[in-house]
């Protein structure tokens, strides 16, 4: 919905694409006659709001990986020879906790980290001494925005993207609409984001879910650790819907930012570090 829909340039994104320029982005962040997306002008997705459709769709597993897969592998010119490597989609990190299952990215993201820290502090008979993050500190300079995305059903998505660094979205996959990070600084699993789902309950379709996914920065996955386990000392599942709407804070959004949803039924509660960072369109 989201991807086809679109959303409204903002002004951190209408300036990177005034700087960094459009080439490897367009259509997707282009007018027609080429020029880069200016502030407020809505972005769309049809490409990939297709893709998904398909995968969504599709009957088995195999079937909803190759919806993407495929379509990949033409624009990266990776079917000729059959030898060369191929994208593939790699299973889920999982990791049983006491209130249900967390599912996260495997590396090289950070979310072998996250499970590491996960397991070691909820195996340890002791509280770790090391104190939880106050806030995420990164570069003035803003580098990536977060975005999650709930429907009724309780399904979830969770983004992570940039175009302005150097491990940022470069280039636009024009078959799927889906961008792609520029891998050649090899940089550390920090910096990649590692979103995490924890649901209630594999075999119940209404149980409560939990999504959270942090900018990729060198302590997102300890500022993951240390929410995900206040929320399952403390569960705070909102019996009502709640609609906050962010205030312009351009300084503070600079930094890191975290941002958290939770679904209980069909409501949907969202709140991000720091408060003032988190879209509230779509929940």
């Amino acid at each position: 919905m989201l991807a086809e829909k679109g959303f409204e340039v903002d002004a951190p994104l209408a300036n990177a694409l005034a700087i960094q320029g459009t080439k490897g982005l367009c259509p997707l962040f282009c007018h027609t006659n080429g020029t880069p997306l200016g502030l407020g002008a809505r972005a769309t997705n049809p490409n990939l709001a297709a893709v998904l459709r398909s995968a969504a769709l599709a009957s088995s597993p195999d079937l909803a990986g190759k919806a993407l897969l495929n379509p990949l592998v033409r624009d990266l010119g990776l079917e000729l020879p059959s030898a060369q490597p191929v994208p593939s989609l790699e299973p889920a990190l999982q990791l049983l906790l006491p209130r249900g299952v967390l599912f996260t990215t495997p590396g090289p993201s950070a979310g072998p980290e996250l499970v590491e820290l996960l397991e070691s502090t909820l195996h340890s008979r002791t509280p770790s001494s090391a104190p939880c993050p106050p806030f995420l500190q990164t570069a003035e300079t803003p580098v990536s925005s977060a975005l999650a995305t709930v429907d009724s059903n309780g399904s979830m998505l969770l983004l992570i993207s940039s175009i302005n660094s150097s491990f940022g979205s470069g280039h636009l996959s024009p078959s799927t609409g889906v961008l792609l990070s520029n891998l050649e600084a090899s940089p550390a699993p920090s910096a990649w984001a590692c979103p995490l789902i924890l649901r209630d309950n594999l075999d119940d379709t209404e149980a409560d879910m939990l999504g959270m996914v942090a900018s990729g920065i060198s302590r997102g996955a300890k500022a993951m650790t240390c929410t995900l386990l206040n929320h399952l000392a403390t569960p705070q599942i909102p019996q009502q819907p709640q609609h906050q709407r962010p205030t312009e804070s351009p300084g503070i959004c600079g930094q890191g930012a975290l941002l958290q949803a939770v679904v209980h039924a069909e409501h949907a509660h969202v709140s991000s570090v720091p408060s003032g960072c988190c879209p509230f369109q779509g929940y």
